[in-house]
């Protein structure tokens, strides 16, 4: 039969849990004001990110819709490229974000220019297929798949606190 050994409950603990919770605070404090812009505008970037990433998924469902009406395996890998190249720089974008110090508009700026840039290309091509962009900022579909209408996404037109 196994022997029950008592726990042996060291009375230190909460001392040095103090301790650590105490260096915790002050370097919180040290460091905090650095750390309040980026922590202000990142939840910005990352629903910017999201609303994006919603717009791009949008399109794709309705172009995966339209090359299964309308076969054309050539034109569909382009357009597929297009969306995969344009998701990737909204990821980069996010990433660039989330490591910067001291986020402010030019950062937020230089890191979506390659989503920025990948967008309205993509918005050029898929414009053959029926997708539209929509100034009035809803999102619509025409009947029978003929026609998407798409708002522009928020990280085109990202502003963020200085």
């Amino acid at each position: 039969m196994a022997k029950i050994v008592p726990l042996r409950i060291r009375r230190r603990a909460p001392v040095a849990l103090g301790a650590l919770l105490l260096a915790t605070l002050l370097f919180g404090s040290i460091v905090a004001p650095a750390c309040a812009t980026v922590s202000s505008n990142l939840p910005k970037v990352i629903t910017a990110v999201s609303d994006g990433m919603l717009v791009l998924d949008t399109i794709e469902t309705f172009i995966n819709g339209y090359f299964a009406s309308h076969p054309n395996p050539a034109e569909q890998v382009k357009v597929n490229n297009a969306i995969a190249h344009t998701k990737a720089s909204l990821d980069a974008a996010l990433r660039i974000a989330s490591g910067a110090e001291n986020l402010d508009q030019a950062k937020v700026d230089e890191a979506f220019v390659e989503f920025r840039t990948a967008y309205t290309d993509l918005m050029g091509i898929v414009a053959a297929y029926g997708v539209q962009p929509d100034q009035g900022g809803k999102l619509r579909a025409a009947p029978g798949g003929q026609g998407l209408t798409v708002p522009a996404p928020l990280a085109m037109d990202l502003k963020v606190k200085k």
